[in-house]
């Protein structure tokens, strides 16, 4: 469906309210002059969108951001990590990696070291645009994301090699 550049403005105006939580006028005539607009009315009638200005979280609430926490978190995540970055980012992870290891142009044998590479999936979009000339190492902190990269790897036949390993204290020579 082709959007009119007035549908697109509106569009535009709306998640602009969104964010802000600001009341005006739309842009460039799309309202009569001088109408009053209710925005959360406008909102819940255009989008069945009513705007919920609630904090996301207590500022006051601590959060543990530990190695050991996060670790864990991944840990519990990782089952369906895939899956959901597909879903969350509607498949645009997909692109970015192809996109990534296009630019990359990964056809020489030097090595590559996919940091934090969780599941595998750049490391195996490098490994394919190399033609399996490439050695690929995969370091992650998270050992069940790193396992279910090995699982992949085997299931594809792509050979890639996955280390635990924190980014900030990687066991490789600068």
């Amino acid at each position: 469906m082709k959007l009119l550049p007035k549908q697109r403005r509106l569009i535009v105006w709306h998640w602009q309210i969104i964010v802000s939580g600001q009341e005006s006028r739309p842009p460039d005539k799309l309202s009569r002059i001088g109408e009053t607009i209710n925005v959360r009315e406008r909102l819940r009638l255009l989008f069945h969108f009513q705007p919920n200005h609630q904090p996301l979280s207590n500022p006051s609430m601590a959060v543990d951001k530990s190695n050991e926490k996060v670790k864990q978190m991944f840990g519990e995540i990782a089952p369906k990590y895939d899956r959901m970055n597909h879903l969350l980012s509607m498949n645009v992870d997909r692109y970015w990696r192809w996109k990534t290891a296009r630019k990359l142009a990964p056809y020489t044998n030097e090595p590559i070291l996919d940091i934090c590479t969780g599941t595998g999936d750049l490391a195996f979009a490098l490994h394919k645009k190399s033609g399996g000339k490439a050695p690929i190492t995969g370091t992650d902190f998270c050992p069940e994301m790193l396992e279910i990269g090995r699982e992949k790897g085997g299931r594809f036949g792509r050979a890639v090699t996955f280390i635990e390993a924190d980014a900030q204290q990687l066991p490789f020579e600068d």
